[in-house]
């Protein structure tokens, strides 16, 4: 066994190595000794030393062998991350003392940079459960580990039902970089790696860029309409001018109404690019608080035809007052010109937010892809301005509007405004 006295390799091994050397000296001595007087009655002393010495060497060798046998199990905790197992040193000082120290001090330190990563990768987990855009965690294997609320925007269910699908299931794929399988569904996806116990973690953000698309086409028409207004304008206005010219100087009444056809379509084509023109000006939105059953009450006495039922669940509506009014007038219009006779609107709250929607039995929509393409239009006498305004005061304020046709009949119109800020 090791002396007490020996607190580092260095002083076991000069101790263990002199009696080692003490022994070998007294074997071959004696060896020496019986070989030059041909005598035997040492041979017990000789074999006695020659095992001392065996023995003392590969008592050497084991305690040798076992300080590396304790670094390399402090190092495969380590390596496992069991910064807690702690191996008792076998030398307190010397060079393997101060190498078990140090190793010590190693696993300590990983063990401090641990926590902190660990707090750091917590932190990063309650700042995507805050925000308000899609984020999507997928461990090395592609399956889905975690995701925050905003994810319904993609898959229309909680994420914790889609635990541990696969990138694959849910409609993504990874080449060069992710992106649906199916078109980018007016999403951008920026993606980032962290590791978590050791694993990789694919972390996806998904980005609306819907809005700007919006946004970008909304800039767009209006550079046309401005360009187009103008022109037109300069056109029309000596047209019109010659032709109330002529009609002053012609008696012939075949030519007077061909000219008072092409003077009223001049006053027309003048008035749909004014009106168009000041639709793609920016809005000036003055939005308060007011009662929702009044406002709503007194939109219905506009249009007594039909029979338009009140499900409202909001007291207070906050928007702009006046413009909302307009769209929801535009809304019933169409519906009327669809011949519904019958309209139900309900005002609700809805993902944070304030909801109404206007469900009405009639022909329903022809085309539901460009309702809201400035100029377009399924009716004879429409000019395809009214849903593109209607577009245009929700989205400004911050919301959102859709129309479609509904499963039962008719036409659902949804639209989705903040609330007012805190």
């Amino acid at each position: 066994m090791r002396s007490e006295k020996a607190s580092s390799l260095e002083h076991y091994l000069a101790w263990r190595l002199g009696i080692l050397s003490l022994l070998m000296v007294i074997a071959v001595s004696t060896m020496v000794y019986l070989l030059s007087h041909n005598l035997g009655l040492s041979v017990t002393t000789f074999i006695f030393s020659a095992l001392l010495a065996l023995l003392i060497s590969l008592q050497i060798t084991s305690t040798v062998k076992s300080g590396f046998k304790r670094a390399t199990i402090q190092l495969d905790a380590i390596s496992e991350d069991n910064f807690a197992h702690v191996v008792k040193q076998q030398f307190e000082h010397g060079i393997v003392g101060q190498f078990h120290s140090q190793l010590q001090l190693l696993s300590e330190q990983l063990q401090t940079q641990k926590s902190r990563y660990d707090q750091h990768v917590f932190l990063v987990y309650q700042l995507i459960s805050q925000l308000g855009i899609p984020v999507l965690v997928f461990n090395h294997q592609q399956q889905l580990t975690f995701a925050n609320e905003s994810s319904h925007l993609l898959f229309n269910q909680p994420w914790q039902s889609l635990v541990y699908s696969t990138a694959n299931a849910l409609g993504l794929n990874k080449t060069d970089q992710w992106r649906f399988k199916q078109g980018d569904n007016g999403w951008k996806i920026r993606s980032s790696q962290f590791i978590e116990e050791g694993e990789t973690q694919e972390l996806l953000i998904f980005i609306d860029i819907q809005a700007e698309l919006k946004q970008q086409q909304m800039l767009a028409w209006q550079q046309i309409v401005r360009v187009l207004s103008h022109e037109i304008g300069n056109s029309l206005a000596p047209v019109s001018s010659l032709a109330q010219s002529l009609s002053s100087e012609i008696n012939e009444q075949r030519q007077l109404s061909a000219l008072a056809l092409i003077i009223e379509r001049c006053e027309h084509l003048q008035q749909f690019v004014g009106n168009y023109a000041s639709l793609s000006k920016g809005i000036q939105l003055q939005p308060d608080t007011f009662k929702s059953q009044a406002f709503f009450s007194g939109l219905a006495e506009l249009y007594p035809e039909v029979k338009l039922g009140l499900n409202i669940q909001l007291e207070n509506i906050y928007a702009d007052q006046t413009l909302l009014q307009q769209v929801f007038i535009n809304l019933i219009k169409n519906a009327i010109e669809a011949g519904a006779s019958q309209l139900t609107l309900t005002v609700d709250m809805q993902n944070q937010q304030q909801q109404f929607e206007l469900i009405d039995n009639g022909n329903g929509i022809l085309n539901d892809e460009n309702l809201f393409v400035p100029l377009y239009t399924t009716k004879v006498s429409g000019q395809g301005i009214g849903l593109s305004f209607c577009q245009n005061v929700i989205e400004q304020q911050g919301g959102s509007i859709s129309l479609k046709n509904h499963p039962d009949g008719g036409a659902v119109a949804t639209i989705g405004l903040p609330l007012k800020p805190q």
